[in-house]
């Protein structure tokens, strides 16, 4: 048992390095909006590709969304775990999210051997994919484990007190702190945002508001996976431009990556919720106009930082 643990690199370090709390909320809050935006995309994809599979029990909204959220808040706590006992958390992590994925796909393999049909079942399998993918990288990105404390040791102390360490004259007409991702970078994000805003009007228009329940409408079906495709593309290019910057020096850049990605998730939150009638679907189209105005102010906001010398 010792050697096993000893190679799943479980060694119960002498300073655990646990992520904030808070930290950890939002990373779950992120991953669970993000990974019921490409649900849902996959759900619509599925019955678009294979129609004998609409109306398939799976498919709804309140049996894949809850046992989303049971996964998301699976690994939030597994990774506050893996971070105490384990001195390469991220090492472990990522290959405890192989491991839970491929067990996942345990019920599904379930499900076929019930004589439910292929196509149905494989996209249950394709669904937890980004849902892993989007999850791991929310965590670690977002709430990553506490850096390592300093050396107090005598000598550590006397060699920081010899040699102190000097930032790094920058060059000339160099960019401002924390713009090292690049303004293009900025730039792309604010173009993904009005295009998808752009789609998300012309599926307003196309697709009946009056519409029932559902993931995939009737009417304007490619408007709407186009409008789904491109948001899950922006969720991840937001995601990681915000782990890309939250550890860099430049108060407005992070400030910046943090209101375009919460822009973002609520966006995609009213997307979600539109799949139901009524006021839901009122609130959560004002949800998506409003999140994608907060994203493409918050994305300009480093391309207006003037440059330093």
């Amino acid at each position: 048992m010792p050697a096993l643990l000893e190679r799943a690199r479980v060694d119960f370090p002498a300073e655990p390095r646990p992520p904030l709390a808070v930290s950890v909320v939002i990373a779950a809050a992120l991953a669970l909006g993000g990974s019921l935006v490409a649900d849902g995309a996959l759900v619509a994809i599925g019955e678009t590709v294979f129609p004998a599979t609409r109306g398939f029990s799976h498919f709804r909204f309140y049996d894949y969304a809850s046992l989303t959220a049971i996964g998301v808040a699976g690994a939030s706590g597994a990774w506050s775990v893996v971070t105490r006992v384990s001195s390469a958390p991220r090492w472990l992590f990522f290959r405890m999210a192989v491991v839970v994925t491929v067990v996942l796909w345990l019920p599904d393999i379930y499900l076929l051997a019930r004589g439910e049909p292929l196509d149905a079942a494989g996209v249950l399998m394709a669904m937890h994919l980004p849902v892993a993918v989007i999850t791991y990288f929310a965590l670690v990105g977002i709430a990553p484990a506490a850096p390592p404390l300093a050396s107090t040791s005598p000598l550590g102390a006397s060699a920081q007190a010899e040699e102190p360490v000097t930032e790094p004259a920058a060059p000339p007409d160099s960019e401002p702190a924390g713009l090292v991702v690049g303004k293009a970078v900025w730039a792309t994000l604010i173009c993904l945002v009005s295009v998808e805003l752009a789609v998300g009007v012309v599926a307003l228009v196309t697709v009946p508001v009056s519409r029932p329940a559902g993931v995939l409408p009737h009417r304007g079906q490619l408007v709407y996976l186009v409008h789904a495709g491109i948001g899950v593309v922006l969720s991840a290019g937001a995601l990681g431009v915000f782990s890309a910057v939250r550890r860099q020096i430049g108060r407005d850049v992070r400030l910046a990556a943090t209101m375009g990605l919460v822009g973002i998730a609520a966006a995609a939150l009213g997307g979600i919720a539109t799949a139901e009638p009524g006021a839901l679907r009122i609130a959560g189209i004002g949800l998506m106009l409003a999140g994608a105005i907060v994203a493409i102010l918050a994305y300009v906001l480093p391309l207006m930082t003037p440059a330093r010398r």
